[in-house]
C-alpha cells in the first residue's frame, strides 16, 4: 500500500515541476481589481459604528430599548407588545428618540 502512496506522491511532485511558474498568474491577477471595500471605507465604518454605540449608551434607557428594539427589525406592533404601550405611543417615542440620537451624534446635548 505505501508503494501505492509513494507513486502518487512523486506523480504529483513531477506534474507540479512541470507547470509554468506561477508568476503569469500574478501578473495576470494584478490587473483584477480588488472587489472589498477600501481599507479607508473600513476604518470610517467602524469609526461611524463606535459614535453610534456611543451615543446610544448616552441615551436614557428607555429611548435606547425602543432604538435598539427599532434597529433589530421589529415591527412597531412587537415593540408596542413587548412594552406594554400603543403602537402611536412607539411612533411618538421613536420619533424623540431618533431626535435625540441625531443631537448626540451631531455633538450636541439632546433637548
Amino acid at each position: 500500500m505505501t508503494f501505492v502512496y509513494r507513486v502518487a506522491n512523486n506523480r504529483a511532485l513531477s506534474h507540479l515541476a512541470s507547470r509554468r511558474p506561477a508568476f503569469d498568474d500574478l501578473e495576470r491577477a494584478a490587473g483584477v481589481a480588488d472587489p472589498g471595500p477600501l481599507p479607508e471605507a473600513v476604518a470610517v465604518a467602524s469609526q461611524q459604528h463606535e459614535t453610534l454605540l456611543a451615543a446610544l449608551r448616552r441615551l436614557p434607557v428607555p429611548q435606547r430599548q425602543l432604538l435598539t428594539m427599532a434597529l433589530e427589525d421589529l415591527t412597531p406592533r412587537e415593540i408596542a407588545e413587548v412594552l406594554g404601550i400603543t403602537e402611536n405611543n412607539v411612533a411618538v417615542r421613536l420619533t424623540r428618540a431618533r431626535a435625540a440620537l441625531r443631537e448626540l451624534m451631531a455633538g450636541r446635548r439632546p433637548p
